[in-house]
């Protein structure tokens, strides 16, 4: 089967192959750039890395690392939220930091994950153009259900591991990055786990009109002109 060094396209949604180079003398990988038709993102994880199919609801798409004993994963979640339209752009950091707090993480946490323990939480975070946070953690995992194959008893054997999750809202979306490894394992993947975070691109979804940010208000067809009364004088109305 013949291999794009640049885009491969599955069904509606295209892993394209290209060249990304690490630094100047660094050399060059492939990487795989999954884009999302419907949600309007795209990001790249290195070749290496499988695709598998998501398990929680919202969870667009998962991919796990090349060892399989290390766990590593990253996956992203969107979901329609348009709580904070009513917000201008330049306040939405503030709403978000207000809503996605150290009290919200707590029960995001708990509702995601067994026996959880966060490490830290930090606002503002990144998810590119979205206004995020980020919560620091260690959780358990269930061993047939991170790997449905591996060796254990399957129900009772869990796996000690610690990960990243970022939540954030841009226009009417909000998006959910998690990633994670083995406790032990996830100094290796911890560097890459923030260049896999660094590379999500959200299309533009604002417009900087002089009335607001979502729509241009001075188009519309009906409106009320109030005629400007010149320097230095005042009018009633």
């Amino acid at each position: 089967m013949f291999k794009s060094s640049f885009s491969r396209f599955f069904s509606m949604i295209g892993i394209g192959t290209c060249l990304l180079a690490a630094a100047p003398t660094a050399a060059k990988a492939d990487v795989y750039v999954y884009t999302d038709p419907d949600y309007k993102y795209m990001f790249s994880v290195p070749d290496s890395w499988a695709m598998t199919t998501p398990r929680t609801p919202h969870t667009r798409v998962r991919f796990t690392g090349p060892v399989p004993d290390d766990l590593a994963y990253c996956e992203i979640a969107a979901q329609r939220d348009g709580r904070f339209q009513i917000y201008p752009k330049r306040h939405m950091g503030t709403a978000v930091n207000e809503n996605f707090d150290a009290a919200f993480w707590t029960d995001e946490v708990r509702r995601r994950f067994d026996n959880p323990h966060i490490l830290h939480v930090r606002y503002p975070a990144g998810i590119d153009k979205a206004d995020s946070s980020m919560a620091q953690l260690a959780y358990d995992w269930p061993v047939t259900e991170r790997t449905p194959s591996a060796a254990g008893n399957g129900d009772e054997e869990t796996i000690r591991m610690r990960g990243i999750i970022l939540t954030g809202v841009y226009g009417d979306t909000r998006y959910t990055m998690t990633c994670g490894a083995r406790l032990e394992k996830y100094h290796r993947w911890s560097k890459l786990f923030g260049s896999i975070v660094s590379s999500v691109t959200l299309d533009d979804r604002y417009n900087m009109f002089p009335t607001g940010y979502y729509r241009d208000f001075l188009s519309d067809k009906y409106k009320k002109i109030i005629p400007h009364p010149g320097l230095g004088t005042s009018v009633r109305r």
